[in-house]
């Protein structure tokens, strides 16, 4: 299966798409169409090969789809926890509770802490 191509936009163009995706909701028309554009026309989408179908796709797809992205198989865990951990400041206190409580963790983390923890490492990955 191919990765989907909005699985490896930068962190810079994940932030540049959310203020788009942000000013599409403005009370001001002018922004929400500008923002509209900017994202159909290409200086964010298609930059990175994608349209308003990728996006939707991405949308529609259930929530553990970001992660899929990411050959993380040959990555434990414990390893992505010990990862983030020496690297504090890429994340807020309640991301840094988090890592503590997975660093004590005893058991396998859910789907949903997986999903997290996943998010995290990627951050400190892209950071480097």
């Amino acid at each position: 299966m191919l990765e989907h191509p909005l699985y490896r936009i930068t962190a810079t163009r994940r932030q540049q798409l959310g203020k788009f995706i942000r000013l599409l909701a403005s009370d001001v028309d002018s922004e929400a169409l500008a923002a509209a554009r900017a994202l159909y026309l290409g200086r964010a989408l298609k930059a990175d090969s994608c349209d308003f179908h990728d996006f939707a796709s991405v949308v529609e797809a259930p929530s553990t789809a970001p992660s899929a992205g990411f050959r993380n198989d040959s990555v434990p865990w414990r390893r992505m926890v010990n990862v983030c951990i020496g690297h504090p400041g890429c994340f807020t206190s309640k991301e840094r509770q988090f890592l503590q409580t997975m660093r004590a963790w005893r058991g396998t983390p859910t789907p949903k802490q997986r999903d997290w923890l996943v998010a995290l490492f990627e951050r400190v990955r892209e950071a480097a």
